[in-house]
This record gives C-alpha cells, structure tokens and sequence, in this order.
C-alpha cells in the first residue's frame, strides 16, 4: 500500500430484502387522528376556530322552492281627461229684464240712444257700437256707431243694442274683455260680463267702459 493513502476496510454485504410477492395486498393507509381546536366557553354551535362558526344547518322544509314569479298585469292607460265645464264670470251673464217702473208696455214704443253731448239717436234697428266697431261682430245689417273716447276704456266692438219685444229695448256685452255697468231708474245697478245682456223695459244708464250714455223709451 502505497505510502500516505488511507487503508480501505472491506464491509461485509448486508442482508437483502427479498422481492414482494406479486399477489401481496398494498399497505394499509392510516389517516392521522384529526385534532380539534379548543372550544372556548360560551362559544357558540359549529365554533370551528378561530372565530370562524359553521353555517347553521336549514331543513328540507326551510329551503326555498322554485316558483313562478308573480303576474303582471298588463299597462292600463290612464282615463281620458274630460274637461268641467268652463267658470261662469262674476255678474250678470244671462239675459234680464230691467223693469224700474211698471209693467212692459204692450204696445210697441220707440228708443233713443243718449250720448254725451245730448244727442239722441233713434234705436229702430240694431246699433253696434265700439270705438271702431267691426260689423262683423255684430248681427247682420247692424248699423254701426263710434263712440269718442280718448282714454280708451271702450273696447273697438263693444256693445250691440236694438228692439227685442213689444216695447223692449235689448243690450248686449259683445266685448272679450270690458264689461257693463247698466244702471236702472231705481238706482239698482247690473254688471253684465263680455257675452251677457240685459233687456230693458224703462229708462237706464249705460256705462261702456267709462263712457256712459243713456237709453230712454220715448
């Protein structure tokens, strides 16, 4: 043995396993013992650790089933608006009679328009009066009468007067915007709203805005 080298020391073979038999069953796989968490007092059931708690159990008759989803009742559009009947205006708006001093006469009698300045005209056919009064406004065959004034409280068509019945005298409101103010002899007063009239059977004071004239049996 050379000189500086270590010496070899034989070791003797050991046993050998021998080869499983072919038809030998595999070995028996034991599971590990499972190891619990400490429950903590008071926890509450199902308390698996740390802090985590098991769902509680449902029953079969908790579970929620399939069902058909409610009906919807198909879209019902809303009732078709009926309008009320349109307001009627403040004041006299149907026809009335003004008697201030007996009864209607039974025989025919002429009128007379007043104005201002002491003119009278005759009212044996229908008069349309206004600042500018537009024939079409009025009834037919209408004659028509401008009425002076300069603060402009008549209206262009304003007022339509002519006979109504045996000694009658009728005057209506053909304004869409100013009234009248008719006044009897016995100092009772009518306000009559665009559209209304008024039939007189005695004298009356006429206010067309604030231009006043006077009508007058004769």
């Amino acid at each position: 043995m050379p000189d500086g080298e270590p010496p070899v020391i034989p070791v003797p073979p050991g046993p050998v396993d021998p080869p499983p038999a072919a038809d030998a069953a595999p070995p028996e796989v034991v599971a590990a013992p499972s190891v619990g968490l400490p429950v903590p007092p008071g926890a509450p059931p199902g308390y698996r650790g740390y802090g985590v708690t098991a769902p509680p159990a449902v029953s079969p008759a908790e579970r929620p089933t399939d069902s058909a989803p409610p009906a919807v009742s198909p879209f019902e559009p809303p009732p078709a608006f009926v309008p009320g009947p349109a307001p009627e205006p403040s004041g006299v708006t149907d026809s009335v009679t003004v008697a201030a001093s007996g009864a209607p006469a039974e025989e025919p009698r002429d009128w007379l328009l007043r104005l201002p300045d002491g003119r009278g005209l005759p009212v044996d056919q229908m008069l349309l009066l206004g600042r500018n009064p537009d024939p079409a406004l009025g009834p037919p065959g209408a004659r028509t009468v401008s009425l002076d004034d300069p603060a402009r409280t008549v209206s262009r068509t304003h007022l339509v007067v002519g006979p109504s019945g045996p000694g009658e005298l009728l005057a209506r409101n053909v304004s869409t915007v100013n009234a009248l103010v008719v006044t009897a002899a016995d100092g009772v007063e009518f306000k009559i709203q665009p559209g209304g009239s008024v039939v007189l059977v005695d004298a009356a004071r006429v206010l067309v805005g604030a231009y006043p004239i006077a009508l007058e049996p004769v």
